[in-house]
């Protein structure tokens, strides 16, 4: 069963199913007060990168606040990664 992906505060359809493999990897600008231009199906951060703290907004619209290991791959639907919070660096969006 495909799970389609959408964007909760505007009912926008991000496009495919989750299950669906991306189109691309983004790198990602952490910003309180900005979405990502493209919603995400996950957010990775390369083995070379710094881990830590990592403050999202998930497509059902609901703020987390997770960490994130160098080389790991968080498959959550995302909207906007927010500056306060994040530690972890660089990270790139699945889209």
């Amino acid at each position: 069963m495909s799970i389609p992906v959408w964007k909760a505060a505007t009912g926008q359809s991000i496009g495919g199913a989750m299950s669906d493999p991306g189109g691309d990897l983004v790198p990602i600008t952490p910003d309180n007060a900005n979405d990502l231009p493209f919603p995400a199906r996950a957010i990775r951060l390369p083995a070379n990168g710094t881990a830590g703290t990592l403050r999202i907004t998930t497509s059902a619209g609901n703020v987390r606040d997770t960490y994130i290991a160098a080389g790991e791959m968080l498959t959550v639907a995302v909207t906007r990664v927010h500056l306060t919070g994040t530690a972890a660096t660089p990270l790139e969006a699945l889209v």
